[in-house]
C-alpha cells in the first residue's frame, strides 16, 4: 500500500520507504538467465529511508551515507534515468536520500529507494501511472523493487516480481545486523548455485509461514557456513527465547519475532550486551511500504 499525505503536483516530494524482511524464502529452480525462480514472502517493517525529490534540470543524487555509491550503479538513480528515458521532456530531478535501512543487510534498502523514486516521480512529473504500471517499471530494475512499490505483505513468485497480496501478521520484530558486515545478494545466490543446494529436500512449506517457528530461508545454507558470526547471532536469538529467528533475504541481517514490545526491548539489551558491534532495531510488521507527502 502507498499512503498519500496531501500531495500537490508542484511540490517538492517527500517520501519514506520501508525495509522488508522475508519470513520464508524458497529457491524453486535455477534459470538460464542466471536468476532463480523463487517462492517467498515479503513483509514490510517499520525501518525507514527518507527521500526528497525536487525539480531540477539534471538528475543528481545526494546521500548521507558515505558507503553508498551515488553513480549510475545506484538503483535510485537507475530509476530516475529509466523514467526520464520513457517520459522525455520533463527535465531532471535532484534526489536527497537519508539512510536508516542498513546496506548489504537483505532488508531491501536499495530496492525500497528505487521504488520510492519511481513513485515520487510519478507525482513530481504528473505521469498518471497506475500502481500496476509502477510495479512493472520497478520490476524491470530488480527482483524486490516491485514489492517495494506495493509494500505490506505479499507472496512473491518468479524472480519475486509476481505478487499476491496477503494479510499482514501482527508481529513485533527485532532486526539485528553486525555493523561492519555486508553481503552481496549476487554472491549469495551464486554460492547457493555453486553448492548445488537446489538438490537438497525442502523441509518446510510456505502455507505455514505465519507461524514464527516455521520461518525458513534456503539462502542460509549457502551464507551461514561462510559467515559464522551470522549463524552465532541467529543461534543466540533463538536461545534467548524468541518465537523464531531467521536471516533476512541474502543477509547480513537476522530478525527475530518476539511476543511483545517489552520482550523486544529486553532482547535488544541482551543482544547488544553480548554483541557490542551489532545494531538492533525494535519494530513491527506494517501494511504499507511507501508514505508520500509534499513540501512547498
Amino acid at each position: 500500500m502507498i499512503t498519500h499525505r496531501s500531495v500537490s503536483p508542484v511540490s517538492v516530494i517527500e517520501i519514506k520507504v520501508a525495509a522488508k524482511i522475508n519470513p520464508f524464502l524458497q529457491i524453486v529452480a535455477e534459470r538460464a538467465d542466471g536468476y532463480h525462480d523463487l517462492s517467498l514472502i515479503f513483509q514490510s517493517v517499520g525501518i525507514w529511508d527518507s527521500l526528497e525529490l525536487s525539480p531540477s534540470q539534471e538528475i543528481s543524487l545526494l546521500c548521507d551515507h558515505p558507503d553508498l555509491p551515488t553513480d549510475r550503479s545506484n538503483l535510485a538513480l537507475k530509476a530516475a534515468y529509466l523514467l526520464q528515458e520513457k517520459f522525455p521532456g520533463r527535465g531532471g530531478v535532484a534526489i536527497k536520500l537519508s539512510k536508516q535501512i542498513p546496506i548489504g543487510a537483505g532488508l531491501g534498502g536499495g530496492s525500497a529507494d528505487c521504488a520510492g523514486v519511481i513513485v515520487g516521480l510519478n507525482h513530481l512529473w504528473q505521469l498518471g501511472l497506475s500502481r500496476e504500471e509502477l510495479q512493472t517499471l520497478a520490476g524491470s530494475l530488480g527482483s524486490d523493487t516491485a514489492f517495494c512499490v506495493r509494500g505490506g505483505t505479499a507472496w512473491g513468485r518468479g524472480r519475486g516480481e509476481i505478487l499476491t497480496p496477503l494479510p499482514t501478521p501482527d508481529w513485533w520484530v527485532v532486526v539485528c545486523k553486525h555493523r561492519d558486515l555486508s553481503i552481496s545478494t549476487a554472491w549469495a545466490y551464486q554460492t547457493y548455485r555453486a553448492g548445488r543446494f537446489i538438490l537438497e529436500p525442502k523441509t518446510k512449506t510456505i502455507d505455514r509461514w505465519q507461524q514464527p517457528d516455521q520461518l525458513d530461508n534456503d539462502l542460509e545454507r549457502a551464507v551461514l557456513p561462510h559467515y559464522p558470526q551470522i549463524a552465532e547471532l541467529k543461534r543466540s536469538l533463538l536461545e534467548l527465547g524468541t518465537l523464531g529467528a531467521l536471516m533476512s533475504g541474502s543477509g547480513a541481517a537476522v530478525f527475530a519475532v518476539v511476543a511483545d514490545a517489552g520482550a523486544g526491548r529486553k532482547l535488544v539489551q541482551q543482544i547488544q550486551a553480548q554483541f557490542p558491534t551489532v545494531d538492533c532495531w525494535l519494530t513491527r510488521t506494517i501494511g504499507e511500504g511507501i508514505i508520500i507527502g509534499n513540501r512547498t
